[in-house]
């Protein structure tokens, strides 16, 4: 009867070192940073958005999109404490000391001027007592054609929606009604912010309760709820209305034949983390290796659902991943450090996310400590790779066979659609380099990684 506890408390303690490392003692080796924008007014044109950015006249959309601003030099701020006061990884305090080195450092961001505003203001806050000379080379693509960045450019997001728009409509109405009996409170939020004309109409209560859930999210992100009351007390409803959007248009689950063809909406930029921490492995002589110090990337896909998590939440503002690749002093062994931070009550903070790990026996894991979840490189690669779609059109360009005759592409005997023709699926990627100091703009391929 002995043999067995003993059995079991080896098991346990072969399993603490393959988390923690066998003494320890950590070397920190690359950090990639996933982030969104901060809080952001609507698009210039939208009809009405000056009462939308201010319902009471008491601010402006140019206030807004400041603090958005603000909130991602903080998150910045942030992330340089948090690596600065980590005293039990080694290299980890001095990994943003100055000078700043351009070289060092690269950053992708979504073509976008709010997300490009959003990734420059980051890079500030991380160089905060450089802020001046740090000037950043933000790589970005056409919007329609980053199928890295921006998950509307995902065929499998954007072809899906027009397909299923009515089916999917008439299910979230079935959430609104749930949450909103009385059509009234709509009509009067509405009336609040200056949309009127699509709160007052029965058959686009979706559109108005998610539009409406983007400027309440804007009032509490920059502290100005007072100027909409009735919205604001209902948030908690319309995050649930968007939230379910969410899920039926982004999110990924084992039961639904569709998403595991598909895969994870994530796992195209989660990719891009594992190769760019597979070059940070190599040799030191390999052309390959990468030499890069920070990859940070500015961006607008679910990636969390890749990283460990099927959103039940509406998006936070400024969410923002933390992914290192750790060695171990001893073994040499690789691990990788996930943590993660949202803007809170107007700030940046840590917050809790559910990330997971596999190990080899496809069990998952939860490797928490005090410096976050941490666990085996090869057991963050099986989650990853968990939600990796089954069919090799992928996450960016799986369409089902419904849809695909729907658009007549590749159905024999007939010539490709209009619909289908453009998809960005067999063109290679251009991508735009950009100083966000000047206009002066080159092509490049990716990162010099």
């Amino acid at each position: 009867m002995i043999y067995r506890p003993l059995t079991v408390a080896w098991c346990v303690a072969i399993l603490l070192l393959a988390v923690t490392g066998a003494n320890g003692l950590y070397v920190l080796e690359l950090v990639q940073v996933l982030h969104r924008h901060g809080a952001s007014p609507p698009p210039v044109g939208t009809p009405n958005r000056a009462k939308m950015c201010s319902p009471n006249g008491s601010g402006n959309c140019s206030a807004i999109a400041n603090r958005g601003v603000e909130q991602m030099t903080a998150m910045g701020a942030y992330i340089r404490k948090l690596y600065n006061g980590d005293g039990s990884t080694s290299g980890s305090a001095t990994w943003f000391q100055s000078p700043y080195d351009v070289s060092a450092v690269y950053i992708r961001s979504l073509a976008d001027p709010t997300t490009v505003q959003a990734a420059a203001a980051l890079l500030r806050g991380v160089y905060t007592n450089e802020s001046a000379s740090a000037v950043p080379v933000i790589i970005s693509a056409p919007l329609d054609q980053d199928t890295v960045l921006n998950v509307d450019a995902f065929p499998s997001v954007s072809v899906s929606k027009e397909v299923n728009a009515a089916a999917r409509n008439e299910a979230l109405m079935a959430v609104v009604d749930e949450k909103f009996p009385d059509a009234g409170v709509l009509s009067a939020m509405g009336a609040e912010v200056g949309l009127d004309a699509v709160c007052s109409v029965a058959a686009t209560r979706v559109a108005c309760c998610l539009q409406l859930q983007k400027l309440a999210t804007m009032y509490a992100a920059v502290g100005t709820t007072d100027g909409a009351p009735t919205v604001a007390a209902n948030k908690a409803k319309l995050d649930a209305v968007a939230a379910a959007e969410l899920r039926a248009s982004q999110g990924y689950s084992v039961s639904s034949p569709l998403t595991v063809a598909r895969g994870s909406l994530g796992q195209p930029l989660a990719q891009e983390l594992l190769r760019n921490m597979r070059q940070k492995m190599l040799p030191e002589d390999d052309a390959n290796r990468n030499t890069k110090r920070l990859l940070q990337y500015a961006h607008q896909v679910p990636v969390g659902t890749t990283l460990g998590y099927n959103a039940s939440d509406a998006t936070p503002v400024g969410e923002t991943f933390l992914v290192d690749l750790l060695r171990d002093d001893a073994t040499h062994a690789r691990f990788v450090r996930l943590r993660y931070a949202v803007v809170k009550d107007g700030s940046a903070a840590a917050a809790v996310f559910p990330f997971r790990c596999l190990n080899a026996a496809k069990v998952p894991t939860d490797a928490t400590t005090i410096d976050g979840i941490i666990c085996p490189f090869d057991d963050f690669v099986r989650f990853v790779e968990s939600s990796r779609g089954t069919s090799p059109a992928g996450a960016v360009c799986y369409l089902d066979e419904g849809t695909r005759r729907k658009f007549k592409c590749d159905v024999d005997g007939a010539a490709q659609s209009q619909e289908c023709r453009p998809l960005p699926c067999s063109s290679p990627l251009q991508v735009v380099v950009r100083r966000t100091s000047t206009s002066t703009s080159r092509t490049g391929s990716g990162s010099s990684t």
